[in-house]
């Protein structure tokens, strides 16, 4: 969770989703540098950042959809 939003993460990007009714809030994508048909093994989220670290060693950063 990212303040009223959840955050779900799968191999083929991220979707941020409103709590109180489930609306879309961001759209579902995948950020440059996503290893291809990976999900995140950790995701943290701190402040207005998002980090995503992958098995492969790969970690991508970006702001909270």
């Amino acid at each position: 969770m990212a303040g009223d939003r959840l955050l779900v993460t799968g191999p083929d990007g991220l979707r941020s989703l409103a709590m109180s009714d489930g609306e879309q809030t961001a759209v579902e994508r995948a950020f440059e540098g996503w290893p291809e048909n990976e999900a995140p093994t950790r995701v943290l989220v701190s402040g207005g950042a998002l980090f995503l670290a992958f098995a492969d060693g790969t970690v991508l950063s970006a702001h909270v959809p």
